[in-house]
């Protein structure tokens, strides 16, 4: 038997905090949760945010930018992506496919031809459909993925990687992938039709449980002191350089700079679309929009162009 529990409807950041409090609650049984975000990119627990996604753009799109306390890469969510999350004992974990083994049995019980792609990612008609991460603690393991059912590729390319940029640093690289949805191998109906029928074909007896009150109130408070502070999100950044060349106000601009905890040490930036010495005017900044956006009305007529280029 697998329980199921199900996470209330609420933000990112409110289901990331959801589900550390059950992997650190629940510590008997296999369990399984099913859900769903609105717009976010969730970066790995050893990921420098700046070299894994457009800040920026992503800001001018309204979605959040949030970090989870697994490893692995970064990925993008949507109400279009169906969050998978496995947790069992960590002796009944020999290799990935212990781990994947629920999921695709329940994606071919449905008819849709999953299977296990590269190290723990699951493929659909030869393309990436699944990245996924691992966390052991407490002699429990948690893996958790994606499930890009409908989701929006367009803007999860938009907002991915930095190309172009040299960037030095220790930080865990995402590995890249082509990737598609599931729909297009699935005639059973939208993303919720999906989540049923992973339920219905699961390959053990499920037990539907809510969260209880107790965790939903540790979640809340780890919504609010953990997942929404930027000290978690950004800060926890590895320090890191970055060097690039870009276009400000139609002309040729350089940057480079240096940052540590998400805050910036030294920045050069030369070009005719800046006044001289702009760089200054960042350091002992955080890489924050609202403060990188500040400091470039002051040294640029094309603020917007410098913060895309900076962040």
């Amino acid at each position: 038997m697998v329980k199921y529990i199900e996470i209330p409807d609420g933000s990112p950041a409110f289901h990331l905090a959801c589900e550390e409090v059950i992997f650190e609650r629940e510590q008997e049984g296999d369990i399984l949760l099913l859900w769903r975000n609105s717009p976010v990119i969730v970066c790995g627990a050893h990921q420098n945010i700046y070299q894994e996604t457009s800040v920026y753009r992503a800001h001018k799109r309204g979605i959040e930018i949030l970090r989870r306390v697994s490893g692995g890469g970064t990925v993008y969510h949507d109400e279009g992506n169906l969050n998978y999350s496995v947790i069992m004992d960590a002796d009944k974990f020999k290799t990935y496919d212990d781990l994947l083994r629920g999921i695709l049995a329940a994606m071919n019980g449905a008819g849709i031809p999953a299977e296990k792609g590269r190290i723990c990612d699951i493929n659909v008609g030869g393309v990436k459909v699944s990245g996924s991460a691992q966390r052991i603690a407490h002699e429990r393991i948690l893996q958790h993925g994606t499930l890009l059912y409908d989701a929006d590729l367009h803007v999860l390319r938009e907002v991915s990687g930095r190309e172009g940029r040299k960037y030095v640093s220790r930080a865990t690289l995402s590995n890249p992938a082509e990737v598609g949805n599931i729909k297009p191998f699935w005639n059973g109906g939208g993303i919720l039709d999906f989540r049923d029928a992973l339920l219905e074909h699961y390959p053990e007896n499920v037990k539907r449980v809510s969260m209880t009150e107790e965790e939903l109130a540790e979640a809340r408070r780890l919504e609010t002191e953990k997942y929404s502070d930027w000290k978690w999100n950004y800060g926890r950044s590895p320090k890191f350089t970055c060097e690039t060349d870009g276009i400000v106000n139609g002309k040729s601009c350089h940057l480079y700079y240096s940052a540590k905890k998400g805050i910036i040490q030294e920045m050069k930036l030369d070009g005719d679309g800046v006044s001289e010495n702009a760089g200054a005017a960042f350091e002992g900044l955080r890489l924050g929009v609202s403060e990188i956006v500040n400091a470039a009305e002051t040294v640029t007529d094309s603020p917007e162009d410098l913060a895309d280029l900076i962040l």
